[in-house]
């Protein structure tokens, strides 16, 4: 089981609340990251810290790809396996190109193309994404298509992308959501 801590109004006070207002009806996708090296693990240890990663906006800095907007809603931290909500989910996060208005964007705090998630930190990802996709299953009427980043067409401007990583198979994602739903149980 994961936690959850929201830490949305200070990151929204931090970002200056620059992320564009959607309706969560808007919302069809559920889309997986990996947060590694480019922010820095050591840098980034809770949802807060990479808002202020992402404030900084210098050449190659977080911030310059994101214009100092918050990139995902949710930060999930595999070794506290603590999910950190930074963005209210009524909120655009700049994080898969075209998608970005009708996606939920997840990011684990692990190089997921080198670190795979130990079977308990997989187990509460699966949980929160889970929770994540029955809420919108709730709201939308309709299943949200869960995604990795990389399997997105004008998801970025990068076509070597390899967000999640080949170590967070979207298959296995998707089959433990399916099993663990509350909605279709």
């Amino acid at each position: 089981m994961y936690k959850f801590i929201s830490q949305v109004e200070i990151a929204e006070k931090l970002s200056g609340g620059r992320n564009s207002r959607r309706r969560l009806s808007d919302v069809d996708k559920i889309v997986l990251h990996r947060l590694g090296p480019q922010v820095g693990t050591k840098l980034v240890h809770d949802g807060l810290s990479m808002v202020g990663e992402f404030m900084k906006t210098g050449k190659y800095q977080a911030g310059s790809y994101t214009g100092g907007k918050i990139p995902y809603h949710l930060i999930y931290h595999p070794e506290t396996m603590t999910a950190y909500q930074v963005l209210p989910f009524t909120k655009t996060a700049i994080h898969a190109g075209k998608h970005n208005k009708s996606s939920i964007g997840i990011a684990v705090l692990r190089d997921l193309r080198t670190d795979p998630l130990m079977d308990e930190q997989a187990d509460a990802f699966y949980d929160l994404v889970t929770a994540m996709s029955d809420t919108l299953s709730w709201v939308n009427g309709k299943d949200p298509q869960i995604v990795g980043h990389d399997q997105l067409n004008g998801g970025s401007k990068d076509p070597d992308k390899e967000c999640p990583g080949r170590l967070l198979d979207i298959g296995v994602v998707n089959a433990r959501v399916a099993a663990r739903s509350k909605i279709h149980a």
